[in-house]
C-alpha cells in the first residue's frame, strides 16, 4: 500500500490544486447540478472537481490515497472558503455510506469492488458522473465515449 501512496504522492507534489481542471463531462453537464446538497468526489487527486462542485454551492466531501493532494485541497478550501471536506484514505466498499450524496464524481479512476457501494451512496435521484476514459490506436484513431449509468435509484 505504502508505494501506491508514493506513487500518487509524488505525482501530486508536482502540481497545485488551482492547476487541476474540472473533467469534461461534469462541466458539459453542470446544468443538471442541484442548486443544493452534498455531493463526493472520489478519488479526487488535487481536487479539481471537488473545487468546481463547491462553487457550484455543493458541500463536498474529496476522498484521495494521496496525502499530499489532500493536504493541497484541503488549504485551497480554507484560502478560498470553499466547503469541502478532504480527507486522506484508502478508498473501500466501507468508506462509503449509503444514501448520502445528492451528486458523485469519479473521474479517471476505476475500482469495480466499489461499483455497488457507490451507487448505494447516492440519494435517490441523485447523479453519478463516473470518467473512466479508455482509448486505443488503429491507424492514429482514438475513441471515446460518454456512456449514461442507469442507477435503478428513483
Amino acid at each position: 500500500m505504502t508505494d501506491l501512496i508514493d506513487k500518487w504522492n509524488a505525482l501530486h507534489s508536482q502540481s497545485n490544486t488551482g492547476d487541476d481542471r474540472v473533467t469534461a463531462v461534469l462541466n458539459e453537464h453542470a446544468f443538471l447540478l442541484p442548486q443544493a446538497g452534498t455531493a463526493l468526489d472520489l478519488a479526487c487527486g488535487l481536487g479539481g472537481n471537488a473545487v468546481f462542485l463547491a462553487q457550484y454551492g455543493l458541500a463536498v466531501t474529496a476522498l484521495d490515497i494521496s496525502s499530499v493532494a489532500i493536504n493541497k485541497l484541503t488549504r485551497y478550501a480554507a484560502e478560498h472558503k470553499l466547503t469541502i471536506n478532504a480527507d486522506q484514505q484508502h478508498i473501500t466498499p466501507e468508506s462509503l455510506k449509503a444514501n448520502r450524496f445528492d451528486v458523485i464524481v469519479v473521474s479517471r479512476f476505476l475500482d469495480r469492488t466499489l461499483m455497488n457501494a457507490i451507487i448505494d451512496a447516492l440519494k435517490p435521484n441523485g447523479l453519478l458522473f463516473y470518467v473512466v476514459i479508455w482509448g486505443w490506436a488503429i491507424a492514429g484513431y482514438t475513441h471515446l465515449h460518454y456512456l449514461p449509468l442507469p442507477t435503478g435509484k428513483q
